[in-house]
């Protein structure tokens, strides 16, 4: 920058401190102007890294190249890079949200709205890298119509397979927010399933569901009790119903295995047992609340003997500490009326099939029979070929089965 005396003067300034070359020669005073040097706050890089989040997610969902110029980019894209530059060079971040369309094969998710992403909170001086990360994650969700399209689908072709979920309960606390209303999992994993049976939606399956995984993975990683919720069971057993469609035999176990071990901490499998209960979770405040809990567990039993029928490693829910009785009808699931059901073991006994009051139960109950018979066949020494039928433990429980 040229001197004081020198732009007054509209004379060339050769710029040199403490004294130009115009100034000693006309034994005139020469004094700069410092420029403010410009510090960027921590509100402008908040901004900056969510605007380039931004751009990252949606190149992600689009199937984009990131080593391509951005001239290859959408004009989404490109408007997304006009406004990073507008924040590092004003600190001002023009926020715009709009929805990016799921329909036309298009692979992308829509930009975050202003009501599931606050651009204006600073960051807390006091907040862990690790309390940033899991507290500033991303909320992008598809347009609302297409969510309602999704959790439709949902309801007409998946939850007759996997009745877990009470319809008209989650409808209502999804009109509460994100902060209130099921978990962003839970929602994904379910859009994750309808996706997979939907032409229209079938290629953004894979993004549903490593959503579905990242978001399970941070509330699990928070480590404390409020992220552990029947939801979240319900999650991990619809991630895993994915993963084994998928043949990923090895997730398919884990997730299943979560899924076991979270409604074994809630105490799921001993609703109906006398005494205290014993979870980490409130008790049910409604019939219904109690009847989708029973429900959770016997789908975590299910996933259990599947996974383990499948990969041929042990079972993790002992079914003889079952405490938690059958499911009861559809049709007092969905009205929320008490109806008396019966336990397992109950339903082992002859003739208890004919007392079962729900198709879940029957699958239930043959499942059970289906682990019967691998431990059966896998776990109980196999008799000499001396030895008659009748002679030996092996014969008998066959026989029993």
């Amino acid at each position: 920058m040229s001197c004081v005396t020198c732009r007054s003067r509209k004379l060339r300034c050769d710029r040199q401190k403490p004294l130009c070359a115009a100034c000693g020669k006309s034994n005139r005073e020469c004094t700069y102007v410092e420029r403010p040097t410009v510090v960027p706050t921590k509100r402008r890089r908040s901004k900056t890294l969510e605007a380039r989040l931004a751009l990252l997610e949606a190149r992600l969902g689009m199937g984009i190249d990131m080593t391509s110029a951005p001239s290859e980019s959408p004009a989404t894209v490109n408007e997304m890079e006009d406004t990073i530059q507008k924040i590092d060079s004003h600190g001002k971040s023009p926020v715009k949200t709009s929805d990016l369309s799921l329909n036309d094969g298009e692979d992308h998710l829509s930009s975050a709205t202003s009501q599931n992403r606050d651009c204006s909170s600073p960051i807390d001086e006091d907040f862990t890298s690790q309390e940033i990360m899991y507290s500033r994650v991303e909320k992008i969700l598809p347009p609302t119509e297409d969510q309602q399209e999704l959790f439709q689908i949902y309801f007409d072709q998946i939850h007759n397979c996997i009745p877990i979920i009470h319809k008209q309960t989650f409808y209502t606390t999804l009109k509460l927010g994100p902060d209130l209303g099921p978990p962003l999992c839970l929602q994904y994993s379910m859009w994750c399933l309808s996706s997979s049976v939907t032409p229209k939606y079938t290629r953004m399956c894979e993004i549903f569901y490593q959503t579905a995984r990242r978001y399970a993975e941070i509330s699990e990683a928070k480590g404390i009790d409020e992220a552990f919720t029947v939801h979240h069971a319900q999650c991990w057993h619809l991630v895993s119903i994915f993963e084994a469609q998928r043949m990923y035999i090895t997730r398919a176990w884990m997730s299943a295995g979560k899924c076991v071990r979270l409604v074994q901490m809630m105490g799921l499998h001993r609703i109906d047992k006398h005494g205290s209960y014993i979870g980490i979770i409130p008790e049910a405040k409604s019939l219904i609340e109690l009847e989708e809990r029973r429900r959770t567990f016997w789908a975590a039993y299910l996933s259990d003997r599947y996974a383990s029928k499948c990969s041929g490693w042990p079972m993790a829910i002992n079914e003889h500490e079952v405490y938690t009785k059958l499911p009861s009808s559809e049709y007092a699931f969905e009205n929320g009326e008490e109806e008396t059901s019966i336990s397992l073991i109950d339903a082992l006994a002859d003739e208890g099939a004919a007392n079962l009051s729900s198709p879940f139960a029957a699958v239930i109950l043959a499942t059970t029979l289906l682990g019967q018979v691998s431990m059966h066949i896998y776990n109980s020494e196999r008799p000499n070929a001396s030895e008659t039928p009748g002679d030996c433990e092996f014969w008998a429980t066959h026989r029993e089965l």
